[in-house]
């Protein structure tokens, strides 16, 4: 038990347990209360909190800081810990004896036994001189690390007591380098994807996500567009005090309810449209004057997700010098009706679908990736399309081909604005809080968690991670997008224009997003290909024969769970086993450059994943056993020729795969692959959630996780229903090769330990 003990807290060997009995079992159980510890260690400190009982009628033992001279900072926790003045469980001030021993276990937590800098500043802050604070030890217990650190300050700002502000800055998880285990950083990115944010008149801010060459996120920062250096000091603290709350409104924004303040609802936008012209919402379209149905198509391309419709470029298909070479991203293409020029027979908008310039597949595997569009084509909506068939008709013929939307209108961005801040104000909008931005958002914010996110920054025409993760054709961007429409269209009050049969008109072999996806097909048959070879092996009686067939399967392993639940290509891939639960159905991962060293990734297992990795567990202790090494430490590996026990590194897999398909194929087209059948099946059975797709990819908006110490549902709610998402997209086709792969390894296994 001593040797537990000093795993967990490092105590001086020359301390007893009855000396320091009453001080840690306190401890211990705030630690067990707070409940972030792994389940190991959980019950590694439910041991030691049952062995100190034993020692609870010994008497009370104190130190002076000089007694511990040359231990204080190799012992920085226990030093600091046994330097608290016990009392005795009756006494008046053992509540403040209790409390000091919380909050010492919550810095051990948050900063770990060895962190010199932080246990110092406790002694001289609350046992040096001894303060008391306004909560008690049951709150420390309860609240996260965040709260308990606006509580410190709190006091720090009703009493100006420095040594209190220096010990809560210490309240926080220590952060890590910024470079991350491949030496990546974020000035070294290979790209950026950036989000714009006024700040202020004269201050402009840019929300910055680096990524690597393949598309993997790295870092995220705020940049500013003016030289500080220029900004006085009252200047500069106003800059950062606008840099925080802008952090804040940002992370706000990803975690508030689907509807608030910053969208309009429906009803809102209803009553809106009614006092600008009751014709709309008849469905009476073409008794709206021309000037109103100019203001109009803007305010709808502006709610459509288009985020500069004055920009764009009209273009006549019926033109005699058109040509189809010129239909680039940023148009909007038409054409007259031959009988009647007043009315069109077919309107357009082509976007750019190339946001994220990143690294695509080497030359000579293109072929086992699926072909890329850099722009598509999509029917122009409903009320758009009558809209801008009302705005044409009084528009010169020289000025609607080739003139951008604002030239042929005669119309502003600020004449726009005025016009609709205008009606706001005569409705009465304003005094709900109400402005021109939220009515703009309210179809991007009704949908922004039914439709995947790629779809949505597709139409705003903003880059994101996801878009270079996910793969999508034409077609089924186009039916999501229709599919939205048309119900925001019905919610608003419209019965009859409701397109949803609008298709696109690019190619249907045409698709958008990830240049890496592995066509299915391929991937179907490198499996079976896999368990083929290790058929081939498991024929022959010798034990490298078995050893290879194991690695074969393995691999076969691997591929099946990073195609299934998007495994980043890292050197460690796989936890090791104390963060694997078969019965939970889950692992938890570092594969990530994070902020707290013990943050990790949370990973749902589908029960087939589950038993392939169970029986491979059992046949490599098997292995282990008859070669007489140590059993494997991760999840999965493979054994090396020197009977050591190997990780599938990123470059061992590139490799392998490479030489099984004769090209030169990356890692993480198996991440892709992943990626585009979780959103695909959600999508095709209706229950596609933004947020599921968040936490499958471990990606998140504005540093707003699904799973944070904010979040309302726990992991077991969250895994739940990851679970069922995950199954309902692992492929039944697999299912075969999988049976052939599992009894295989149970043929290893029997085979081993005979």
């Amino acid at each position: 038990m001593d040797e537990l003990i000093n795993l967990h807290f490092n105590m001086p060997t020359r301390i007893t347990a009855e000396e320091y009995s009453s001080r840690l079992s306190l401890v211990c159980e705030t630690l067990l209360d707070i409940d972030e510890s792994s389940m190991q260690q959980r019950s590694e400190i439910s041991r030691i909190s049952g062995y100190l009982k034993r020692f609870s009628d010994m008497g009370t033992v104190n130190y002076e800081r000089s007694e511990f001279l040359g231990e204080l900072e190799t012992h920085a926790f226990s030093t600091t810990l046994m330097l608290i003045r016990e009392v005795d469980e009756k006494s008046e001030s053992f509540e403040s004896f209790a409390l000091q021993c919380a909050l010492i276990a919550r810095l051990w937590l948050t900063r770990g036994p060895e962190d010199y800098n932080a246990f110092l500043q406790f002694y001289k802050t609350l046992i040096k001189i001894e303060k008391p604070l306004p909560f008690t030890k049951n709150f420390v217990a309860r609240a996260s690390v965040y709260e308990l650190q606006v509580e410190l300050k709190k006091v720090v700002k009703n009493r100006s007591d420095k040594a209190l502000a220096d010990l809560a800055t210490f309240y926080q998880p220590i952060r890590e380098r910024e470079a991350n285990k491949t030496g990546k950083s974020f000035y070294a990115a290979a790209s950026f994807v950036k989000r714009s944010a006024l700040l202020s008149e004269s201050i402009a801010v840019e929300q910055v996500d680096a990524l690597d060459e393949y598309g993997e996120h790295i870092d995220s920062r705020l940049h500013v567009t003016p030289n500080l250096k220029r900004l006085s000091h009252q200047e500069y603290a106003l800059y950062n005090k606008k840099k925080v709350g802008l952090q804040r409104a940002l992370y706000n924004a990803e975690v508030a309810p689907a509807w608030s303040l910053r969208a309009a609802t429906h009803a809102e936008l209803a009553s809106l449209l009614n006092s600008i012209d009751d014709n709309l919402l008849g469905e009476q379209i073409s008794q709206i004057d021309a000037q109103t149905s100019m203001y109009l198509f803007c305010f709808f391309g502006k709610v459509f997700g288009l985020s500069d419709p004055f920009s764009f470029i009209l273009l006549n298909k019926g033109s005699r010098n058109h040509c189809e070479d010129g239909i680039k991203p940023g148009t909007i293409t038409y054409t007259l009706n031959k009988r009647s020029k007043r009315e069109l027979s077919e309107a357009s908008v082509t976007l750019n679908t190339r946001l994220v310039d990143v690294a695509g597949p080497r030359d000579d595997a293109q072929r086992h990736h699926y072909y890329t569009n850099s722009q598509i084509t999509l029917r122009l909506q409903e009320p758009l399309f009558s809209l801008l068939q009302n705005a044409l008709t009084v528009t010169e013929p020289d000025k609607r081909n080739h003139k951008s939307v604002s030239q042929a209108f005669d119309l502003t961005a600020k004449g726009y604005s005025n016009w609709l801040n205008r009606s706001i104000d005569e409705r009465g909008f304003k005094k709900f809080g109400l402005t021109r931005t939220a009515f703009e958002q309210t179809f991007l914010n009704s949908a922004r968690g039914q439709l995947p996110e790629s779809t949505l920054n597709l139409l705003r025409q903003q880059s994101s991670v996801q878009q270079h993760y996910v793969l999508q054709s034409h077609k089924e961007i186009t039916k999501q997008i229709n599919n939205a429409w048309s119900d925001f269209l019905l919610s608003l009050g419209f019965t009859r224009i409701t397109r949803v049969d609008s298709a696109s008109q690019s190619l249907h072999l045409d698709n958008a997003g990830s240049e890496l996806t592995l066509r299915h097909s391929l991937l179907k048959a490198v499996l079976q290909q896999t368990v083929e070879k290790a058929i081939t092996l498991m024929k022959g009686s010798a034990l490298t024969a078995y050893v290879q067939a194991f690695n074969e399967l393995a691999f076969y392993i691997y591929l099946r769970t990073a195609a299934t639940v998007g495994l980043r290509p890292v050197n460690e891939p796989f936890p090791s086993r104390e963060h694997f639960s078969a019965r939970l159905k889950l692992m938890i991962v570092k594969d990530k450059a994070v902020h707290h060293k013990q943050e990790r990734r949370l990973i749902i297992l589908t029960p087939r994943l589950i038993l392939l990795i169970e029986r491979h567990l059992e046949t490599a202790d098997g292995l282990a056993e008859m070669l007489g090494i140590n059993s494997p430490s991760a999840v999965v590996s493979r054994l090396r020729a020197e009977s050591e026990w190997e990780h599938f590194s990123s470059a061992f897999v590139e490799k392998k795969l490479s030489a099984l398909l004769s090209a030169s194929l990356k890692t993480h087209s198996l991440r892709h692959t992943a990626a585009q059948s979780f959103l695909k099946q959600s999508v095709r059975k209706r229950n596609y959630s933004q947020t599921a797709m968040n936490l499958f990819m471990n990606h998140a908006r504005a540093n707003a996780y699904a799973l944070s110490n904010h979040s309302i549902n726990s992991i077991s709610e969250y895994s739940k229903c990851q679970q069922q998402l995950i199954e309902q997209a692992d492929d039944s086709e697999l299912h075969e090769s999988d049976a052939q792969a599992l009894e295989l390894l149970n043929e290893l296994k029997s085979e081993v330990r005979e």
